[in-house]
C-alpha cells in the first residue's frame, strides 16, 4: 500500500525496523504511542512505521530522516510501498514449515494528528562519506545490496 500521489509527500515510511527502535523513536517516555503514526508488524520482529506529517517533505528530506530513524538503507522513499495489515508477507524467508506465511498486523494507528517534522538546514544535508559497514547488520548479502543501492542513489 502507499498514499495517493497527490498526498504522498505528507507520509514518511520507515521500513524494516525492530521493536527497540520502535520504542526509542515512536513511543513517549510513559509508554504511550506518539501521535500521527501507523505501526505495522510486517513479519515476526520486523516493523514499518508510517508518519503522517503536517508539512510536505521532499525525497531528499525523507532520505535524511529515514537514516536518522534507522530505516532499512536499501528502502528508498521514492515510490515506496508498505505492507498492508491483514495480508500475508509472502517472502520465502518467512514461510513456515507448514507452508504458511505470517499476516501483517496493525499495532497502532493515529491519523487524527499530524507530526511537524523539522526542516533540514542546508548544513545537515551535506553528504558524508559512506562505507559498507554503515549497512552491515549481521547479513553480508543484505549489506552488499544496501551499500550498492546507496552508492547508486548518490551517483557513485
Amino acid at each position: 500500500m502507499q498514499p495517493m500521489p497527490e498526498i504522498a509527500h505528507y507520509y514518511l515510511l520507515i521500513d524494516d525496523i525492530n521493536w527497540s527502535i520502535i520504542k526509542h523513536h515512536h513511543c513517549n517516555p510513559d509508554g504511550t504511542w506518539k501521535r500521527g503514526r501507523m505501526i505495522v508488524e510486517t513479519s515476526p520482529g520486523n516493523y514499518q512505521v508510517w508518519i503522517h506529517t503536517s508539512n510536505a517533505m521532499s525525497i531528499d528530506s525523507k532520505r535524511y530522516w529515514l537514516k536518522l530513524l534507522c530505516s532499512d538503507p536499501g528502502a528508498d522513499p521514492n515510490n515506496r510501498w508498505g505492507r498492508c495489515p491483514g495480508f500475508r508477507n509472502r517472502k520465502a524467508k518467512h514461510r513456515s514449515s507448514e507452508g504458511g506465511y505470517p499476516l501483517a498486523k496493525l499495532i497502532w494507528v493515529d491519523w487524527k494528528y499530524q507530526v511537524k517534522v523539522p526542516r533540514i538546514k542546508s548544513d545537515q544535508k551535506s553528504e558524508k562519506i559512506i562505507c559498507r559497514s554503515d549497512y552491515y547488520f549481521g547479513d553480508n548479502s543484505s549489506a552488499d545490496l544496501s551499500y550498492a543501492i546507496a552508492l547508486f542513489r548518490r551517483g557513485n
